[in-house]
């Protein structure tokens, strides 16, 4: 990277995109006649759901990482010289308030929006299928990260009906709570190395 983004232009650019994503699920739940919060419900325990349902996804990516297959290796390369300088850059509130963003944003459209739809339409096995590989396809930096995204958004879409009445918060929480481990893990290792080269 030749030239770095400091904190607040880095901060400013993510805080920006993420709120075009809540701007978007308003806008294409206009248009739908479905309300990005309809399924959201605040309660201690689908919180607590989100938190336990961190856990296999994080055991997955440590086994990968484990393991480092070279596709994986492609991932870790990329985000460790193009997002972990970035984020390292950051304060402690920096990165909660950056793993709350995506998580809230990125689900009220991918699962309060579009899901909501989809399962109204074509039904929940579609509606999850779809909605999976739209959410892989955004985030497809490699070919493997897109695969590892629609599975995540899979995931993440399965953990509404965690609880007894489905509830975006459960994937909003987890979400969140993934970005957060995997941004402070970035960090650590950004911050180990550097300290080794100096």
């Amino acid at each position: 990277m030749d030239e770095q983004l400091t904190r607040s232009e880095f901060l400013n650019i993510a805080g920006i995109t993420e709120a075009s994503l809540v701007a978007i699920a308003f806008i294409l739940g206009w248009f739908m006649n479905v309300s990005p919060v309809q399924q959201l419900y605040f309660d201690a325990w689908s919180v607590l759901v989100g938190v336990l349902a961190t856990l296999p996804p994080i055991v997955f990516f440590g086994i990968l990482y484990w393991f480092d297959p070279a596709p994986m290796r492609e991932i870790r390369d990329l985000l460790s010289d193009w997002l972990a300088p970035l984020l390292s850059e950051c304060r402690w509130w920096d990165i909660v308030l950056l793993a709350l963003m995506a998580g809230l944003c990125e689900e009220l459209l991918f699962r309060g929006t579009l899901q909501l739809w989809m399962t109204a339409n074509w039904g929940l096995t579609a509606a999850i299928v779809s909605g999976s590989v739209l959410f892989g396809l955004v985030h497809a930096v490699t070919p493997t990260y897109a695969v590892i995204a629609t599975l995540m958004g899979a995931y993440l879409a399965a953990t509404m009906y965690l609880v007894d009445r489905p509830n975006l918060l459960v994937p909003i929480t987890t979400h969140a709570v993934y970005d957060y481990v995997g941004f402070a893990v970035l960090i650590s290792n950004h911050r180990r190395t550097e300290s080794q080269t100096d």
